[in-house]
């Protein structure tokens, strides 16, 4: 048993760096297909040289298959558009569920920040940067678990891949993949990687009596910000498993105070 689980972490650590890996590619593709597009405008002559290669692989498309040997340089000459295409076709899913999650995170920190601009716009006294830093990083966090299916409801409406719509789109299964990717798990994963990746940073900078951001201070609020959160996904997953639910509580109060009003009318 214990094989099979350590096996099967492996398996999901080995699946998790081929998703980044992937990733990175998709991100460098990206940011070489926008170099290439900024460089072809400097080219002499860039627009006769660009139609002539345009109007070749147009008469070698019509001939590639009648021989070989001009399916060979037909294939050389599309070999551009073919990396493009495959890079193109590779990178939508992984993109748009990037967006997704993107847009879920940005959503999460609205909240938080508008409650701290009504805040400020009532003229409450104001607050310390430290204070500041821990409580929209602290609420930004809850809320992403709070509101996961109120959030992820709003993500896919305003989604560029408009998941309802469009034909094109719809053989990825994005909706799919992004309920996958946007659950309520995986968005605690999430949470925790990131809180991960600050604290090991701010542990070294503090390790070599320096600081991550401008301030210890602030330094200390994020890490307490994880604190605080860690705290609140206990209280949640002890919810889920004690049989005391403040919902159910409601209703049996509701219950009962109708119960006593009936029982009143009835003496009436």
């Amino acid at each position: 048993m214990a094989i099979m689980e350590k096996t099967n972490i492996q398996k999901e650590i080995i699946s998790m760096i081929a998703l980044l890996f992937v990733n990175v590619i998709m991100f460098f593709s990206i940011i070489f297909f926008g170099i290439v597009f900024d460089y072809i405008p400097k080219i002499e002559n860039w627009k006769i040289k660009l139609i002539s290669y345009l109007f070749i692989l147009i008469i070698l498309y019509v001939l590639h298959k009648k021989h070989k040997i001009i399916n060979v340089v037909y294939q050389i000459f599309a070999f551009p558009f073919t990396v493009f295409f495959t890079v193109f076709t590779i990178g939508i899913p992984f993109l748009m569920l990037q967006f997704h999650l993107l847009i879920y995170l940005a959503l999460c920190t609205m909240i938080p920040v508008s409650l701290y601009e009504l805040y400020e716009y009532l003229q409450y006294p104001p607050l310390s940067i430290q204070l500041k830093v821990y409580f929209l990083l602290s609420f930004t966090v809850m809320c992403s678990v709070i509101f996961q299916k109120q959030i992820k409801y709003m993500v896919h409406a305003i989604s560029p891949a408009r998941l309802k719509t469009s034909e094109k789109l719809k053989p990825y299964n994005i909706e799919e993949l992004s309920n996958y990717l946007l659950s309520e798990n995986n968005i605690k994963f999430v949470v925790f990687a990131i809180y991960f990746i600050i604290i090991v940073m701010v542990n070294f900078y503090n390790f070599q009596d320096s600081s991550y951001y401008e301030t210890e201070k602030i330094d200390k609020a994020v890490l307490q910000s994880f604190v605080t959160y860690i705290s609140f996904d206990r209280i949640i997953s002890s919810l889920k498993q004690v049989e005391f639910k403040p919902s159910e509580m409601i209703k049996k109060m509701i219950h009962s105070i109708n119960n006593k009003i009936e029982h009143l009318d009835i003496k009436k």
